[in-house]
């Protein structure tokens, strides 16, 4: 039997209070999935292990950390949003940009009934006086469930209960979220994205064979690679030295983008060329072209605590316990800061179906002429995963990079 592919993300923010007491344009930049923060935040990871296979959902950490920038004010609500949005907003924005997410998500959602889910929660502590204005915005523009839990008194049965909700939302594919809880967690947001789509167009199992994968290492591997011959949308970027084709799911706006480096050129060469506007130009370029494809079957897992990451890009306050100013989330914010971004991600690609593709349009130097017969994805490729849910609109779900198909 063949196994479906499936995408669960999950995000985690945990807000603790410290044990010591110290005294663009929106529409756009949530329609392209904040494009930019994305590529930012992949670029990182890849720079941290360029060898290493990768999968995270943009969609689901910029989902959390809006939540997270709903309650916060001052300097930290202004430089965490320049750092997620591209522009630093005051709080009076607060109120349009959780209406605007609101509209976004809900298209998108709607557009692939059945096929994306997410769920958004919020676990407070009993005792700790969260607002009644910021727990009514994440239920009501962000659609989240809120909890009253004890994280001092009885954490094993907030362990339970967090821990019940992400299995049912991630169709039990991830049972055990936490084991314990740290006493001076006072709030966690968390995000679970779930995705299960068929190709449009399968790929016969009786034509996958083993091929040649040239890994990040140069180790020579045979991996098991599918085959069909396929009219696909297809370009060549000279600039960027890649290749690229798109995948489409059945019953769904969703695509997958397979971005392959020239022979020669490495994924963080490549990767750290890519913008907003250079994807617009990829997927603007794409032609169709009957072409042999070639693609691994691969299974990947990523456990990524991203504190690290978010710190590199700029994104500070919300971690310093003294300076964090959450004063819309909570009547008692001092010391309360982040002191947890998790992110959990699991992605299958086979036979039926799988996930990733990305951006907008517009015009570019593409080569009109002597294409090539095949596109093998013989070496490392990046993924992206779009839900096209407008003409000319997008928003990144999941991305990665495949160094080694064998490995998780």
């Amino acid at each position: 039997m063949l196994i479906t592919k499936l995408y669960i993300l999950l995000i985690v923010i945990v807000i603790f209070a410290a044990t010591t007491t110290t005294t663009t344009k929106m529409t756009s930049q949530l329609d392209t999935g904040s494009l930019d923060f994305a590529l930012a935040v992949s670029r990182e990871l890849v720079n941290q292990d360029s060898a290493r296979n990768l999968v995270f959902s943009p969609f689901s950490l910029s989902t959390a950390l809006t939540m997270t920038l709903m309650g916060s004010r001052g300097r930290t609500g202004e430089e965490l949003s320049r750092v997620l949005l591209g522009k630093s907003y005051t709080a009076d924005g607060y109120k349009s940009l959780a209406n605007e997410y609101h509209s976004l998500v809900d298209r998108v959602l709607k557009a692939n009934s059945g096929i994306l889910l997410s769920a958004n929660y919020l676990y407070a502590h009993k005792s700790y006086p969260i607002r009644k204005d910021y727990r009514q915005m994440i239920e009501q523009s962000f659609a989240g469930k809120a909890r009253d839990v004890d994280f001092e008194g009885q954490p094993q049965s907030a362990v339970k209960t967090i821990n019940s909700d992400v299995s049912d939302a991630t169709k039990g594919k991830i049972k055990t979220l936490f084991d314990d809880i740290d006493s001076a967690t006072k709030l966690i947001l968390v995000n679970a994205l779930y995705f299960k789509g068929l190709w449009k167009t399968p790929f016969k199992t009786k034509d996958t064979k083993p091929r040649k994968f040239t890994t990040a290492r140069n180790d020579i591997l045979d991996v098991p690679t599918m085959h069909q011959k396929v009219k696909v949308p297809f370009m060549v970027h000279d600039d960027l030295n890649l290749s690229a084709i798109e995948l489409t799911y059945d019953k769904s706006n969703c695509a997958m983008l397979i971005l392959l480096p020239n022979t020669g050129v490495t994924l963080e060469s490549m990767i750290g060329k890519l913008t907003a506007e250079t994807l617009s130009q990829i997927v603007g370029s794409l032609t169709p072209q009957k072409l042999d494809i070639y693609l691994p079957k691969f299974k990947l897992e990523s456990i990524l605590p991203l504190i690290p990451t978010l710190t590199h890009l700029g994104i500070q306050d919300i971690f310093n316990s003294e300076v964090a100013d959450f004063s819309a989330m909570t009547s008692d914010p001092m010391g309360l800061y982040v002191g947890e971004v998790l992110q959990k991600a699991v992605i299958e690609v086979n036979e039926e179906g799988t996930e990733a593709a990305a951006a907008t349009s517009v015009a570019m130097m593409a080569r009109s002429m002597d294409f090539p017969e095949s596109f093998e994805a013989n070496r490392p490729f990046m993924f992206l995963l779009v839900s096209k849910y407008e003409p000319k609109k997008s928003t990144l779900l999941f991305a990665g990079i495949v160094n080694n198909p064998l490995t998780a």
